[in-house]
């Protein structure tokens, strides 16, 4: 999953209904990319058939004037 949004905001990442913690999204904050993907240990090992959800909320960093949004989609491993 990658993420592209202006610089100087922060995302919340929820995948099937797990929120996915921050350590385990690759920010680059001067770009304003954000990835994740499954893998050991995380909230979701791997893409297991059937349909997903992404959820992505966004904000401006704390201490600016907010700019919230928010996106979901769904998509299907077969």
């Amino acid at each position: 999953i990658e993420i592209d949004l202006p610089i100087g905001y922060v995302i919340d990442l929820v995948v099937d209904g797990r929120p996915v913690p921050p350590a385990e999204i690759v920010a680059v904050e001067g770009l304003g990319s954000y990835r994740w993907y499954p893998g050991p240990g995380r909230v979701v090992e791997r893409w297991e058939p059937g349909e997903h959800t992404i959820e992505v909320s966004w904000d401006r960093l704390p201490g600016r004037l907010p700019d919230p949004g928010a996106f979901s989609w769904r998509f299907r491993v077969t």
